[in-house]
């Protein structure tokens, strides 16, 4: 109860509450923007920003499954064609080979069409090396006059692979970038303009 009465503790106290004590940077009373104004444009900020980032994230993340669905398929699909050429070349002309043959044509068919739903059908800039990376998965699945398999057309089959995941990964590494730029634009419309 001394503590009160006391005038040096009471001169503390409000010295601790004045404006001056506690500006550490934020406009004063005087400028047309207060500090409750900053407080309302931070939560503000913060209420837009929080949901592109979780929006951002999640496309990113279903991208990255999707690339790694993607290379799974590839590298089954290539090693199916492999099997079956194997199986072909085998010189036993039995029941059992031609049915091995059929199996594994319907297994590499049904791979390749998971990797053709995976990419974009409809017209945009990459659609020439799509479709360079389809017909190169087709030829796969296509006999030599000899009946082997080709290394170049695997190789060449499997570098264009390669490509199209790494240009997909570099877009999906682009995606946070992206909704920065776009926030800091907003952001520097919403700051009000200083007089020149």
């Amino acid at each position: 109860m001394q503590i009160a009465a006391n005038p040096h503790c009471k001169a503390f106290r409000m010295s601790l509450f004045s404006s001056s004590t506690w500006n550490v940077g934020l406009p004063n009373e005087s400028s047309s923007f207060g500090a409750g104004s900053w407080v309302f444009i931070s939560a503000v900020l913060v209420a837009f920003i929080a949901p592109m980032v979780a929006h951002e994230s999640k496309i990113a993340e279903f991208r990255q499954n999707w690339i790694n669905e993607l290379r799974k398929d590839i590298a089954e699909y290539a090693g199916i064609c492999r099997k079956w050429y194997r199986a072909y070349n085998d010189d036993t002309s039995s029941e059992e080979k031609y049915k091995l043959l059929e199996i594994l044509s319907v297994d590499a068919t049904t791979v390749l069409w998971r990797i053709k739903m995976r990419i974009n059908p409809l017209p945009n800039r990459y659609s020439g090396e799509d479709s360079e990376f389809l017909q190169k998965l087709d030829q796969l699945l296509l006999l030599n006059p000899l009946g082997k398999i080709r290394q170049d057309v695997v190789d060449d089959a499997l570098e264009s692979s390669r490509l199209l995941l790494k240009r997909e990964w570099e877009v999906t590494k682009g995606i946070t970038p992206h909704w920065l730029r776009s926030v800091a634009s907003k952001i520097r419309r919403l700051m009000p303009q200083r007089p020149v």
